[in-house]
């Protein structure tokens, strides 16, 4: 028969609480074992993308305005030009520098057309057959001609053998309407258009850089903040299938500042149908990360670009997931 020990629950947990105790004196006299601490430490902070702008405007030949240092000019806009006596045979232009200083980014950018006013009708505006003289009635945004292109030179010129035009297809148009009231006119660029990031090279260099590659286009490149990053990032970006097609050259011209030139004009042929009207233009940029986004839409009107773009981080061009874009 078992032995049998009658103990109270106040002595069970009296015995326990004096093993506890005894333990934990027992340890104070013994712990002397080799050890040792690790520690590791993490911080996620979340990337910036920030573009800045500068600017310089020129009319009929003189210097009117100049931002030399990139600012910011939040999304209500700043003001860098005024004109209140227009005549026909003026010109001028508006160069815009773009600057990415934090990371790739695509960058779209848009011509916007407002206040499209008559500010009244005068006499000889009645004769010439203007019956209109209210607010949106104008008519100077049909007279008044654009074109625009990568102006590498900051000089308000078009060098042909340098620069390319501002188009899809990186092509110079000639002077177009503003607008016309059959809405035609600068069409690509109120629409909006996706901009290449590479400066300095023509569009038969860009022909032949990416000659084989698909879709066989112009293919659009984002913006790189600097030298550096393009020199770190070119085996990241681009893998080896393509490393015939994107050399080291090609890609540090995806770094810097793009200047960007809208040269305009009033034709001498326009008659009084202008006189006292009056109009806003807009320009208008929006910055997008390029790292896994190799597909990028139109901000403005959701719809993807009509020509190539090339390779990103995290764009796997072999697959059918619609990644990546081929116009």
């Amino acid at each position: 028969m078992p032995d049998e020990t009658n103990l109270s629950r106040r002595a069970v947990l009296g015995a326990l609480g004096g093993i506890g105790a005894g333990a934990a004196l027992g340890g104070t006299g013994t712990m002397a074992y080799l050890h040792d601490t690790e520690r590791t430490h993490a911080t996620v902070t979340a990337g910036e993308l920030d573009i800045q702008l500068d600017w310089r405007t020129v009319y009929n030949g003189t210097e009117q305005t100049k931002q030399e240092d990139p600012v910011d000019t939040a999304e209500d806009g700043t003001t860098i030009l005024t004109l209140n006596d227009v005549k026909p045979g003026d010109w001028g232009c508006i160069v815009i520098s773009i600057h990415n200083d934090t990371n790739p980014a695509w960058i779209w950018h848009r011509l916007g057309i407002e206040n499209r006013d008559d500010n009244g009708l005068t006499e000889p505006e009645e004769k010439s057959g203007d019956s209109t003289g209210g607010d949106g009635e104008g008519e100077l945004q049909n007279h008044v001609q654009l074109r625009a292109f990568y102006d590498d030179n900051f000089d308000c010129e078009w060098n042909e053998d340098e620069e390319c035009g501002l188009t899809p297809w990186r092509k110079l148009t000639e002077y177009i309407p503003m607008e016309t009231d059959e809405g035609e006119g600068a069409t690509t660029l109120t629409r909006g258009l996706l901009l290449d990031g590479v400066r300095g090279t023509t569009i038969y260099t860009r022909q032949k850089a990416h000659d084989g590659l698909p879709g066989h286009n112009i293919n659009i490149s984002p913006f790189f903040p600097s030298v550096e990053q393009a020199d770190r990032l070119h085996e990241e970006w681009y893998d080896d299938a393509f490393t015939d097609y994107y050399d080291s050259d090609l890609l540090k011209k995806q770094t810097g500042t793009q200047y960007l030139t809208y040269q305009w004009r009033v034709p001498k042929s326009v008659g009084n149908e202008i006189q006292s009207d009056s109009v806003d233009i807009s320009f208008t940029f929006y910055a997008e990360q390029a790292r896994h986004n190799g597909y990028p839409k139109n901000p403005w009107t959701d719809e993807l670009p009509d020509f190539s773009v090339d390779l990103v981080p995290g764009v796997d061009h072999e697959s059918d997931s619609g990644d990546y874009y081929q116009g």
